[in-house]
């Protein structure tokens, strides 16, 4: 009797055990079934997101086209001819094509200094096909605004032509970058000072290099009152130059006798020009 119940009680569990065991495989499998379909859908919702991507950019195009055939002044562009350093100007010759233009229609150009209100007017030369250009020199002193203008009997039409930001490419031809963080302590601070020269062989630098960097000097600020004066070009991590290009590190460490957070830094960088560019430190706490 007692043989028999263990015959029972052993199939008994031998029952359980393959149960158990096709009930694990098919959750493995369902598992594994599972992870295929979000693989499956992670695949769908990327190629998804790239066809997105793709319309979007496809639009975007054709608006470009679209607003840029609308448009009235259909080219654009403008090119050095000369950059005189020693009297401070460029000569620069502008393009521009129209869309359209009244049969008595004059096309004028005016130009003005950004910061001010009164227009200049050139006279425009016209090379047929509604294709135009002006030859002017402009001072390195300043950034210009430049609008066309075309004038009939019965109408008037006009459209800003370019922005010739000729003072910004200037000063954007060195770069100052000063930074003074505070070393953990209110009394403890670096001082870091990188300057950047470039003069690419575009622009109004593609004939003439306007000059290496002659002087440079970091000014130290603590509550308004100069605490150090330093030399970058005799003090300094690194300074290399060629030519077109010129770079210099400095990095230095201020002990405070007394803890404050009012402490700056100005740079004043000028090259053999006399041309000066100025730069505020960035305080990093």
């Amino acid at each position: 009797m007692k043989h028999k119940r263990d015959w029972v009680i052993g199939g008994a569990l031998l029952i359980v055990i393959i149960i158990g065991f096709n009930v694990n495989s098919s959750i493995s499998h369902m598992k594994s079934d599972m992870e295929q379909m979000a693989e499956n859908q992670h695949h769908r919702l990327d190629r998804m997101e790239d066809n997105i991507y793709r319309l979007s950019d496809d639009l975007t195009t054709q608006l470009k086209q679209f607003n840029q055939e609308q448009m009235w002044i259909q080219g654009q562009a403008y090119n050095v001819l000369k950059t005189d350093l020693d009297s401070n100007t460029v000569r620069v010759t502008l393009n521009w094509q129209l869309k359209e233009l009244a049969n008595d229609a004059d096309v004028s150009l005016l130009v003005r200094e950004s910061d001010n209100h009164e227009w200049q007017v050139l006279e425009v030369e016209e090379s047929g096909g509604l294709n135009y250009a002006v030859t002017h020199t402009f001072s390195l002193n300043h950034n210009y605004d430049a609008q066309v203008i075309a004038s009939s009997e019965e109408s008037q039409k006009s459209a800003a032509l370019l922005n010739l930001n000729f003072a910004e490419m200037m000063q954007e031809r060195i770069a100052i970058n000063a930074h003074i963080t505070s070393l953990f302590s209110d009394s403890r601070f670096s001082v870091d000072v990188f300057i950047h020269r470039s003069e690419d062989g575009e622009g109004i630098f593609k004939e003439e290099t306007v000059g290496a960097i002659k002087k440079a000097t970091a000014y130290v600020y603590v509550k308004g009152k100069l605490l150090e004066e330093v030399d970058l070009l005799s003090e300094n991590e690194y300074h290399h130059k060629s030519p077109s290009s010129e770079e210099l590190h400095f990095i230095d460490t201020i002990e405070l006798k007394e803890q404050t957070d009012d402490i700056d830094v100005r740079v004043i960088v000028e090259d053999e020009r006399g041309l000066k560019y100025e730069g505020e430190g960035v305080i990093i706490n």
